[in-house]
C-alpha cells in the first residue's frame, strides 16, 4: 500500500502555470471522476487552491504491501513508485490540455511517508506562501468532502486527511504560529484599530479606493463588526461595486470632505502623487468635526494623507510602514515557533503509519487467536468428555489455565509486531505467521 502526491505550488511554477492547472469546485469532482474511471484500483483526492494545486492518491500494491516500510531506497521500489507518478502526471496534463513535459518539469512527488508528512505541511500551513494562512485548513477539508462526495476516497486516504487536520488543530494549539498575523489587513484592524475601538458596530468607516487592499480590509473590519461603511472612489461605479459586494454605501468623490466629518475610521489606499488630504484642509475640517477618536490608516504609496495630521489631538494615524515593522516582527516570531511545529508533524507522522500499520497487523492477530482458541475449545470438550468426574469448578479452572498459555504465548508476537510497526507495517512477519499458521 502506498501514498503518492503530486502538484506543483507557487515556488515550483508561475502563477499563468498554476491558472492552467486549477480547478474549480465543479472542475474538480469531473476530474477525479475520470481519474478514477482511468484508475479503477487507486483512491484519488484533488487539492486546488490560488497558490497549489495537487493530486493525492492511494495504490494497493500487493507486491510492496508493507505501509510506510517498503524501503524506498530500492531501486524496484523507486522504479515503481516513478511509473505510478508518471502515469498520474500525464493523465492530468492530458486532462488539463497542458504539455506533459511541461508539468514534469514544474511539479513536485512524493511517495509513501514524504507524502504523508508533505500533505500534514499542507494542512499546517506550514507549506503556504504566507506561514500561518488560516484558510488553507478549510481547502483541505473541502477537498477531502468533495472527493467523498464522488465516492473516490476510501479509508486510508480519508484517515490520512483527518490525521492531517488533526496535526493541524495541534500545531494551531501547541504552537504560536497562528497567533501573529503577517497580512496588512489583519494587522491593521486587529492590532491597530481594535486598540482605539473595542466595538465597530456603531462606528461609521469611511473607505477611500475601491483596491483589493481597501477591500481586504475592509473585510476584516467587517468580520469585526462594522455595519455603517462607506465607500469613496474616484470612479463612482468601482465604489458602487465594492459598496455592494461588502453591503456598504457608495459617494460622490466630491462629497470626501463631508464624509470625513462623520466619519470614526478612514482607510485610505488610492494611486495619488500628493496628499489627498492634506493638514491644511484637515484643520478647517476638525474645527467643524465632532469631538472623538478618529482612526486613519495610511495605506497609500505614496502616502494619501499628510503625516502632520497625526498631531492633531484624538487622531490615530497609521502608515503601511507601521503595519509592514509589525508583519515583520510576527514572521519572525512564526519563524521561531517552526521547529515545533515539524516536531509535532514528525510525531503526528509516525503515529500515522503506526495506525495503519496496526489496522493492518489486528485481523491477522485476531485470526490467530481465534483459531487458537478454536482448537482449545475442542480440546477441552474432549477432555471434558473423558473425565466425567471433573467438578466444575475444576473445569472453570483449566479453562483459565488455558486461556492464561494462550495470552502468553500469543504475547511474543504481539509484542515484536508491535516494535515492528514502529517502522511501518510488518509486512514479512505478517505473511510469516498466515503462512507459519496456515492462516485463512
Amino acid at each position: 500500500m502506498t501514498f503518492y502526491v503530486f502538484g506543483c505550488t507557487h515556488r515550483e511554477a508561475g502563477v499563468e502555470l498554476r491558472q492552467r492547472l486549477a480547478l474549480s469546485s465543479e472542475e474538480t469532482s469531473d476530474f477525479l471522476k475520470s481519474f478514477a474511471s482511468e484508475f479503477p484500483t487507486t483512491d484519488v483526492c484533488a487539492l486546488s487552491t490560488c497558490n497549489r494545486v495537487e493530486v493525492y492518491s492511494w495504490l494497493e500494491d500487493e507486491k510492496n504491501s508493507e505501509i510506510g516500510n517498503r524501503n524506498a531506497e530500492s531501486e524496484q521500489n523507486r522504479q515503481f513508485d516513478k511509473d505510478v507518478l508518471e502515469r498520474q502526471m500525464a493523465f492530468y496534463a492530458d486532462y488539463r490540455g497542458v504539455d506533459r513535459e511541461t508539468l514534469f518539469q514544474n511539479c513536485f512527488q512524493y511517495s509513501d511517508k514524504e507524502a504523508i508528512e508533505h500533505l500534514f505541511q499542507v494542512a499546517s500551513s506550514l507549506d503556504s506562501m504566507a506561514l500561518g494562512d488560516v484558510q488553507i485548513i478549510s481547502q483541505v477539508r473541502a477537498a477531502h468532502d468533495v472527493a467523498a462526495e464522488v465516492q473516490t476516497i476510501g479509508l486510508p486516504l480519508n484517515l490520512a486527511f483527518q490525521s492531517a487536520i488533526k496535526a493541524a488543530k495541534r500545531i494551531d494549539t501547541e504552537t504560536e504560529i497562528q497567533r501573529h498575523r503577517t497580512s496588512i489587513a489583519s494587522i491593521a484592524v486587529k492590532d491597530f484599530a481594535k486598540n482605539i475601538f473595542e466595538d465597530f458596530s456603531n462606528k461609521t468607516t469611511l473607505v477611500i479606493g475601491a483596491g483589493q487592499m481597501a477591500e481586504e480590509t475592509l473585510e476584516y473590519l467587517i468580520e469585526d463588526g462594522a455595519a455603517r461603511i462607506h465607500v469613496v472612489n474616484r470612479t463612482f461605479e468601482k465604489a458602487q461595486e465594492l459598496a455592494q459586494k461588502k453591503g456598504g454605501v457608495a459617494v460622490e468623490w466630491d462629497t470626501l470632505e463631508q464624509e470625513i466629518l462623520s466619519a470614526d475610521l478612514i482607510i485610505s489606499a488610492v494611486g495619488a502623487t500628493e496628499p489627498i488630504l492634506t493638514a491644511q484642509t484637515f484643520r478647517n475640517l476638525s474645527q467643524r468635526r465632532r469631538r472623538g477618536p478618529l482612526f486613519l490608516l495610511d495605506l497609500g504609496v505614496p502616502r494619501n494623507i499628510d503625516p502632520a495630521i497625526e498631531n492633531f489631538p484624538d487622531v490615530y494615524l497609521f502608515t503601511i510602514d507601521d503595519l509592514e515593522q509589525t508583519c515583520q516582527r510576527n514572521r519572525m516570531a512564526r519563524q521561531r515557533q517552526l521547529p515545533k511545529a515539524y516536531a509535532i508533524i514528525k510525531e503526528e507522522t509516525d503515529s500515522f503509519f503506526q495506525d495503519m500499520a496496526h489496522r493492518q497487523s489486528a485481523p491477522i492477530l485476531s485470526r490467530l487467536r481465534d483459531d487458537w482458541e478454536s482448537l482449545t475449545t475442542a480440546e477441552l470438550k474432549r477432555l471434558f468428555n473423558k473425565r466425567p468426574n471433573l467438578t466444575e469448578e475444576d473445569k472453570q479452572a483449566i479453562e483459565q489455565t488455558v486461556q492464561r498459555l494462550i495470552n502468553k504465548f500469543l504475547n511474543a508476537p504481539y509484542q515484536t509486531l508491535r516494535n515492528e510497526s514502529k517502522d511501518g507495517t510488518p509486512g514479512i512477519l505478517l505473511k510469516s505467521i498466515v503462512k507459519l499458521f496456515r492462516l485463512k
